[in-house]
């Protein structure tokens, strides 16, 4: 789970959405709870069906320490499976030939 600003997958991560949207501006904490997933994730939740317009929750009871509600939230878009642990590259080894 990432808190992220209108325009994060096409504008800042250029990310392809598979279906539906991305967040705008209309996506805010005091509005109808918004959520857009992963490509594996909406197949392993909706085999073979369209995820959205579908229905999420968290249960991890973990959720009530970080202010975090656990209500349902509409999916209202499903990107391309992306790295998002490996945002930043890390240092890569470069082999050496000798002289």
């Amino acid at each position: 789970m990432r808190t992220i600003s209108p325009g994060f997958f096409r504008g800042t991560r250029k990310v392809p959405i598979l279906a539906g949207r991305d967040f705008d501006d209309s996506d805010r904490r005091d509005a109808a709870p918004v959520v857009i997933i992963s490509q594996s994730v909406a197949q392993r939740m909706f085999p073979g069906q369209d995820a959205v317009n579908r229905h999420v929750m968290w249960t991890d009871p973990v959720m009530k320490f970080v202010d975090i509600s656990t209500a349902p939230r509409r999916i209202v878009g499903v990107v391309a499976d992306v790295d998002d642990e490996h945002v930043v590259p890390g240092a890569r080894a470069h082999r050496v030939s000798p002289l």
